[in-house]
């Protein structure tokens, strides 16, 4: 019988200075993998592990997104800038700014026409690269101290999506308000993901010290249910089929896997390592993850077939 597991590989592309690693991405061939720690971007080989190409900005970052098409990343940083890199020559194609500071988290829409960047308050700054529309601030309206603010678009494109106090606020690609979706409690939402066969998005709450993970179909709809962390959790991502989510753990260093169809863990088994995890991002065609470290080493987890008696 076979049983399958995710087994780590730590690479040796890090940062020396040991400074935590703020996001980590994948291109969407899934040849490439790219990370951020202080003033400096990575991007690797994901069959070697290599590094590839090593490039330093003028401000601290906090968040990477390739484009659909991996023609481009996008780099946000602490100043409000957002960078966008051509990856095949490392030269920088466009900046765009934003008046409300620093950014935790940006997202590239399905169709490549837009950048959401989520700001340390709930607010989004919504960016048209095209041209052909200004730049929106996107206002939940909710209170937070949280710090952290999520955003992720969804498969289609036609919902985006981020994280606040005791809601999931919601816009429409072009930036109109949806319903949002709310919990009960003091609860904040610390990240946000949309699994890739459009059924379902996750996220992940903090209710006075007591970590959960949610989720609701798609479109909204209905409530699939929640699962009790047994530890703190800050990123999610989701498997390439769909079918379990990746959070950062602490009480087992690395990666939890979940499932929610049974709203328990999954039955992968996944191997530890001796780190803490900041940053996740999950590889578009097959179950793998890549996470960076509180102290900037990176490690993949692939999928491996065991057979057992």
């Amino acid at each position: 019988m076979m049983s399958e597991e995710l087994l780590p590989r730590v690479l040796s592309a890090s940062d020396p200075s040991r400074a935590a690693t703020k996001d980590v991405a994948i291109a969407p061939d899934g040849a490439r993998y790219a990370a951020c720690f202080g003033r400096t971007v990575l991007i690797g080989d994901w069959a070697s592990g290599e590094e590839i190409v090593r490039l330093q900005m003028q401000a601290p970052l906090r968040a990477l997104a390739f484009a659909p098409d991996g023609s481009r990343m996008a780099c946000a940083c602490d100043d409000g800038s957002i960078h966008l890199l051509d990856v095949t020559g490392q030269r920088e194609a466009q900046v765009l700014a934003s008046e409300h500071g620093g950014y935790y988290e940006i997202a590239w829409s399905p169709d490549g026409r837009r950048i959401a960047g989520a700001h340390i308050d709930p607010l989004v700054s919504l960016f048209d690269l095209s041209g052909s529309e200004p730049a929106k601030t996107l206002d939940p309206k909710i209170f937070s101290d949280e710090g952290r603010t999520a955003v992720a678009f969804s498969p289609d494109g036609a919902i985006l999506a981020s994280t606040g106090y005791n809601a999931i606020p919601r816009w429409s690609a072009g930036g109109q308000r949806l319903k949002r979706l709310g919990v009960k409690g003091y609860t904040f939402f610390l990240d946000i993901a949309f699994a890739p066969d459009a059924s379902a998005v996750a996220a992940i709450a903090e209710t006075e010290g007591r970590m959960t993970l949610h989720f609701w179909t798609a479109d909204g709809a209905r409530k699939i249910g929640k699962i009790a962390l047994p530890g703190f959790s800050a990123r999610v991502a989701w498997s390439s089929d769909s079918s379990f989510v990746a959070v950062t753990a602490s009480e087992t260093p690395g990666l939890s896997l979940w499932s929610p169809q049974s709203l328990a863990r999954s039955e992968i088994s996944v191997h530890g390592v001796s780190m803490d995890m900041a940053a996740l991002a999950a590889h578009p065609a097959r179950r793998a993850f890549i996470a960076g470290s509180e102290h900037g080493q990176l490690v993949i987890w692939e999928e491996h077939g065991v057979t057992k008696s």
